[in-house]
């Protein structure tokens, strides 16, 4: 039986919709490296397409999420950093918009400073625009944190110095996380009013939380008015309060038999109460 002809007779398949891959194999170097093929054709094309990242382009220009863009004053430069890198990450905003959207929400003294750097703006990548914040604000403020961690003290009651002592901590620690905690508890207790300091020294609290708890137990044990509902002032008692008070001394010349006059000729009733008197009485009335 003759052969058939090449190419004749043999069933072939379709081309149509088929991806094929094409391999040009190179050579291996000289080190014994191989280097990696070289992909063409529609196979590879489809699966890049699927896989591949999306187009920072794709993003609509001008186009802004409804999540308010926080604004900038000069303060917490790094916060505010971190939260406008989240924001543009989360909405895939494009790079190169960065700078703009952040400049539309400086406000107060950081846009006084914005506008004095406008000229040099555009030629600004994000990197180099953050490092000039860090600069401006960042700098001095860490500074100005530190100075007020060396004099802050307790003025009030211990409440508000916690409340102040705790929201400088929190700022400090965006500039240097690392240190030592000891030395913050040292410097509330120093800080602490001179009656509620020599207690708590005692102590020594080797933490924040236990030298907070131990400053308001003091200072509670220390000021019957934080355990009692407090003493009325002297003004808000009523009328019927006096009822018993001391009499007003008659005036000069209507003295009694039992007035004597002293060296300046003046009568002094034998019942009249001295000021020191009537001071001691009326204590232990409202002691009563």
């Amino acid at each position: 039986m003759a052969a058939r002809p090449s190419g004749h007779g043999v069933d072939t398949p379709p081309r149509e919709n088929e991806f094929r891959v094409v391999t040009t194999l190179t050579h291996s170097p000289a080190n014994g490296t191989n280097s990696l093929p070289q992909f063409h054709g529609t196979a590879y094309d489809l699966y890049t397409a699927r896989n591949k990242p999306p187009d920072p382009h794709s993003w609509p220009p001008g186009r802004l999420p409804k999540f308010p863009f926080p604004t900038f004053h000069g303060e917490n430069v790094r916060l505010w950093i971190s939260n406008a890198e989240d924001y543009f990450d989360m909405y895939q905003v494009e790079s190169h918009l960065w700078r703009k959207i952040a400049k539309q929400q400086f406000k107060d003294t950081a846009a006084r400073w914005i506008q004095s750097i406008e000229p040099l703006l555009k030629s600004l990548d994000w990197p180099t625009f953050c490092r000039m914040l860090h600069e401006r604000f960042g700098r001095d403020q860490h500074q100005i944190l530190i100075r007020r961690m060396f004099h802050i003290h307790q003025e009030s009651t211990v409440t508000d110095y916690v409340e102040r002592f705790s929201e400088l901590i929190d700022q400090l620690k965006a500039y240097n996380p690392n240190i030592d905690m000891l030395y913050y508890t040292t410097r509330f207790v120093d800080g602490l009013r001179e009656d509620i300091r020599s207690v708590i020294v005692v102590q020594r609290p080797q933490n924040l939380d236990t030298a907070y708890t131990l400053a308001l137990l003091q200072e509670e044990v220390a000021d019957p008015s934080k355990r009692k509902d407090g003493r009325r002032d002297l003004a808000s008692y009523p009328r019927s309060a006096f009822r018993n008070a001391y009499p007003l001394p008659p005036p000069p010349g209507v003295g009694d038999r039992n007035s004597k006059p002293d060296d300046a000729g003046f009568t002094t009733p034998a019942n009249a109460k001295t000021t020191e008197d009537k001071l001691r009485a009326l204590r232990n009335y409202r002691r009563a």
